[in-house]
């Protein structure tokens, strides 16, 4: 049975499609044949003109089909052609057929591909980025055939159905946060697509890039320990406190240590986003400013983001 492929499923007016297969004998004939959405039809009319055949061959054709508004001219390797002249082509999905003859004319076999043509959709995006909270639209739109409906798909997910007018002219209007929260969007690069619903193989797209609000610093205690739990008088304990920042900015922390609710140190440190930071102070155990002495004493510490 002969095959048939074409090297694109659309194509514009003027556009060359290649069309090729095989035979189910090579010295058998490719006969093509291209009907258009009208029913209009353009036809080899004679093996010599643009049908494919060489003979003794492997059995594989090579023809090439060009349809303009006002032709459709069929054409093969040797530039043999069958011209037909058709006015006001309509765009659409046109049938391009190869019947599979032999030497006697007698029908074969067949196949058949469809390429739509003629048929195109641009679109833009505006803002092409938006921040999340600030209650910002975007507009996907653009221009197709008239009166078509077009599906519109976030990341390769139909979200909406809409319908150019009667001048080709089409549009998506969305909130930015509702598409957010309902989960159509992400944080970073999303892609939006409109693909016409009655040609499938016919669709653009253009990238939107949604960004957060910055988060600001925050800060917050990861540990506190002391080096030492049990010290005679005289001694120095170190005492520990380790912040850190899972901000998105620099920020400061004001940092005080407590004996029995006493304050003996503090200090204001600034620290970056995603830094880690310990902050020591000492003890002494025989200090007149501060609870000291034989005894149990209460060391703690606290901190406020400034």
């Amino acid at each position: 049975m002969v095959t048939c492929n074409v090297d694109r499923t659309s194509a514009s007016f003027s556009e060359t499609i290649r069309v090729s297969g095989v035979l189910s004998n090579p010295d058998n004939y490719a006969v093509p044949s291209v009907t258009a959405p009208d029913g209009r039809f353009c036809g080899v009319t004679r093996i010599s003109n643009a049908a494919a055949y060489v003979p003794g061959g492997t059995g594989f054709y090579t023809f090439y089909v060009t349809i303009s508004n006002n032709s459709i001219e069929i054409r093969n390797v040797f530039g043999n052609e069958e011209f037909c002249s058709l006015s006001s082509l309509p765009p659409g999905n046109y049938v391009i057929s190869v019947i599979e003859r032999n030497s006697s004319d007698a029908y074969v076999g067949s196949c058949s591909k469809e390429v739509t043509v003629g048929v195109s959709i641009s679109c833009n995006i505006n803002p092409s980025t938006a921040e999340y909270g600030r209650g910002e639209n975007v507009f996907f739109g653009g221009q197709t055939i008239p009166n078509e409906p077009i599906d519109i798909f976030i990341n390769n997910i139909v979200v909406q159905r809409v319908y150019s007018d009667g001048s080709g002219n089409w549009g998506y209007l969305a909130n930015v946060d509702n598409l957010y929260n309902n989960g159509d969007l992400r944080e970073g690069t999303n892609t939006f697509k409109a693909q016409l619903y009655n040609f499938r193989d016919v669709s653009c797209s253009q990238n939107f890039t949604l960004t957060m609000p910055p988060v600001g610093p925050v800060i917050s205690l990861v540990s506190f320990n002391l080096d030492t739990y049990t010290a005679m008088l005289g001694d120095s304990v170190n005492c520990n406190a380790t912040l850190n920042n899972t901000g998105d900015q620099t920020g400061q922390a004001a940092v005080t240590f407590y004996a029995d609710g006493i304050a003996f140190h503090a200090t204001t440190v600034s620290i970056a986003p995603g830094e880690t930071r310990t902050v020591t102070a000492v003890y002494v155990t025989n200090s007149t400013n501060y609870p000291s002495g034989p005894g149990q004493h209460n060391i703690c510490v606290d901190f406020v983001q400034l």
